[in-house]
């Protein structure tokens, strides 16, 4: 990996300007979306550090050094503004201890190998998949301290802190049932799989769990039937279940899906949340120049980022634990979390 690499080198391998790349990296409106993929898949091969976080990568890193690594998930937004505001907190309150984080986004695989070498006081994942447990069990091993924010399912292999996905989800359930809605649909970014047929099918775990939640709350419910996704952005399936008229309630992951939803309910007719309640799973600012109108579950990223700081505070390597910190839900300007006018009961949940 080049150290020296800037925003300018970016910019002349792209054939863009460095206001291009400035903008896709501090994820910033005014980027053509093909424009912007070529920049992100770029910085990814590379595993290019962002000096805007102060993330210069040292030859040899100290007992005073802690490395953050992410995926682009976390540079580009990917709908996870949460991330970004937990990852800017942490950074933060660690400068103010003295202790230097060096921000590294793609390449987890290569760079957690790497962490061998340069020995750190700590290495923290804002991402974690299958494949980087053992890793993270060899750096374990040699004494460095390893944290996980978000990521996989938990396996033991190092504390990880998390937002408590399937309590939201269960609270959205019953949101809807008050109002008396009986079919719940999930909108989310799914990839290919327009209906998922199994857990596996849905790329992001956190939109897995919300799903797999779903289905073991609501007996009606199927991941194949009542989960759509977006397509990469082709939205005939929404609006073809949305003219069905079969689901009475939505729930939306990621403020982009709620956007495209809404979308394509106005052009069809149907108002949000006035004529089809929906909840979504996102922040407040995550890139809205007005308040939401919908009811919104908001990840306590404050909470997420001083588990990381104790973690790393800690005088002993901390041992494994999992904690998933409850959301928040905050009403939207336009809520219908209101009982509606029905003549049946609401079925009873088991």
């Amino acid at each position: 990996m080049n150290q020296k690499l800037t925003i300018r080198d970016i910019a002349a391998a792209c054939g863009v300007t460095i206001a291009t790349v400035s903008r896709v990296i501090n994820n910033k409106p005014g980027v053509r979306k093909e424009i912007r993929r070529h920049v992100q898949r770029y910085v990814e091969q590379i595993g290019w550090n962002c000096s805007s976080l102060k993330t210069r990568i040292p030859r040899s890193a100290g007992s005073k050094t802690v490395l953050i690594l992410c995926g682009l998930n976390v540079l580009n937004g990917g709908g996870r503004f949460s991330m970004q505001e937990a990852l800017q907190i942490l950074i933060d309150r660690l400068e103010r201890e003295g202790i230097l984080p060096f921000v590294v986004f793609g390449r987890t695989l290569q760079m957690l190998e790497e962490c061998r070498k340069l020995k750190p006081h700590a290495v923290l994942l804002f991402q974690k998949n299958p494949w980087l447990e053992e890793p993270i069990r060899r750096l374990r091993k040699a004494g460095i301290r390893v944290a996980v924010a978000y990521g996989d399912a938990y396996a033991g292999s190092c504390p990880q802190v998390h937002s408590d996905y399937e309590a939201a989800a269960k609270s959205a359930v019953r949101r809807f049932r008050a109002l008396g809605c009986r079919k719940i649909g999930l909108f989310a970014g799914n990839g290919m799989f327009t209906h998922p047929k199994t857990p596996d099918d849905i790329a992001q775990y956190w939109v897995q769990s919300i799903a797999t939640t779903l289905e073991r709350t609501i007996p009606e419910f199927s991941l194949e039937r009542n989960v759509v996704s977006d397509q990469f952005g082709a939205a005939e399936d929404l609006r073809k279940t949305l003219r069905s008229g079969e689901f009475d309630a939505w729930i939306c992951c990621e403020y982009t899906m709620l956007q495209r939803f809404c979308r394509e309910a106005e052009e069809m007719g149907i108002h949000v949340p006035e004529d089809l309640p929906v909840i979504a799973f996102c922040s407040e600012n995550a890139g809205a120049e007005v308040p939401l109108r919908v009811d919104h579950f908001v990840s306590q990223v404050e909470l997420i980022a001083d588990c990381m700081f104790r973690w790393v505070m800690e005088e002993s390597n901390p041992e494994p634990e999992e904690i998933a910190i409850p959301y928040l839900c905050q009403k939207g300007v336009a809520s219908t979390m209101r009982k509606k006018e029905t003549n049946e009961k609401p079925k009873e949940m088991k």
